[in-house]
């Protein structure tokens, strides 16, 4: 399959407006082929996390779950204490005056979430960009120290057409 002459090259962010035809477009993707290997994405599609913050919780508003805790929501994989966030950079700006960030906690302590800052909104995104911008958040150390991570990211991706496995 050739790209379409639509097809605008180079690395996209996970709300790229249409970006399952996107990577189809760009990987080459025939629909009635073996599913696509999750890995090859990363070429694609960048992370959303700038940087990570921990703060003494709860969510606030314009938090959305991400990482553990969204696969936690989504498949079998039980969740760590500290709860995972995603916030825009716009909202990081407007609110980082009146977090209570900290800089060291005990592991067991479920009142510290983690909030990691995205450039844009979680919740504009469809369920497949979300779905692609939670893989693509994970750094190959967190996927290489838990290896249960691709397996829950596996059963979220293949109705999609890609696995994880090995991610």
């Amino acid at each position: 399959m050739a790209p379409s002459p639509d097809y605008c090259p180079g690395l996209v962010m996970a709300n790229e407006p249409k970006l399952h035809c996107h990577l189809k477009a760009a990987m080459a993707i025939d629909s009635a082929a073996t599913p696509v290997d999750l890995r090859q994405v990363r070429n694609f599609v960048s992370s959303p996390r700038l940087f990570d913050i921990y703060l003494n919780g709860p969510a606030s508003a314009g938090m959305a779950p991400a990482g553990d805790t969204f696969l936690d929501m989504h498949t079998l994989l039980a969740d760590k204490r500290q709860k995972t966030y995603a916030l825009s950079l716009a909202g990081w700006q407007e609110k980082k005056e009146n977090l209570r960030v900290v800089q060291r906690f005990s592991p067991q302590d479920g009142a510290i979430i983690c909030v990691q800052v995205w450039p844009f909104e979680m919740n504009t995104l469809d369920h497949f960009q979300t779905v692609i911008a939670v893989a693509m958040s994970y750094t190959r150390a967190e996927l290489e120290a838990e290896s249960r991570i691709s397996s829950a990211l596996n059963e979220l991706v293949e109705e999609f057409g890609f696995f994880a496995d090995g991610f």
